[in-house]
């Protein structure tokens, strides 16, 4: 198994230390950094896709009595996540694209159905999401832990989740169910950051489905 995660071992050139002694000696950081921003595996609905999904928020969004601010730049279903507790999860973020190198996994097929209230919270308002019938991103994200715990990253284990894409956030709504059901056939996913406090994300690294 060769290990992502970094050696704690200097090395020197002889005759160079003399050189640097004076200096503070600094650890690598690892990968991803503690920046306060969020970094994940997830699929990013194509432009169609998104189009869709707003023309179905705003039928929902014209009977709500309250505001929200639809997420367009954030649209997202989301995968793994990459968190750091007990240390960075690899040396680099390229040591994390080169293990997924030859990805292999099928398409999804998601079916959407219903709009609902997701995570109500003591602080804060819940998310308003786009909610799936079925859950096929289970299978895709067990294998992206797979293959990463392969090349020795440290990753926790995906749980069981429900498919969803979070459209807004605000005050509770009552289930509202699509008349047509929104279909979206995933053909790819992707490792991004969720940059904090803008509300967007930034794609670091786009992988094919079905290959």
């Amino acid at each position: 198994m060769v290990s992502l995660l970094f050696s704690t071992r200097l090395c020197h050139s002889a005759g160079m230390g003399d050189l640097f002694d004076h200096l503070p000696q600094v650890e690598p950081q690892g990968w991803p950094p503690a920046d306060g921003n969020n970094y994940y595996f997830c699929t990013v609905p194509p432009s169609e896709v998104r189009a869709a999904m707003f023309r179905h928020w705003q039928h929902l969004a014209a009977r709500l009595p309250d505001r929200y601010a639809f997420r367009h730049d954030a649209l997202h279903l989301s995968l793994l996540g990459l968190v750091q507790e007990r240390g960075p999860v690899a040396r680099s973020l390229d040591q994390v694209k080169a293990a997924m190198e030859g990805f292999r996994h099928p398409p999804l097929d998601l079916v959407f159905d219903r709009i609902e209230t997701l995570g109500q919270k003591p602080k804060g308002y819940p998310a308003i999401a786009l909610c799936a019938t079925t859950q096929p991103q289970d299978a895709l994200a067990l294998r992206i832990y797979q293959v990463l715990r392969l090349a020795g990253a440290a990753v926790k284990p995906p749980g069981k989740t429900l498919a969803h894409v979070t459209l807004a956030y605000g005050p509770a709504i009552e289930r509202y169910v699509l008349t047509v059901p929104l279909s979206w056939r995933v053909e790819s996913f992707a490792l991004v950051k969720s940059i904090q406090g803008e509300g967007r994300l930034e794609i670091l690294e786009e992988w094919p489905l079905g290959r």
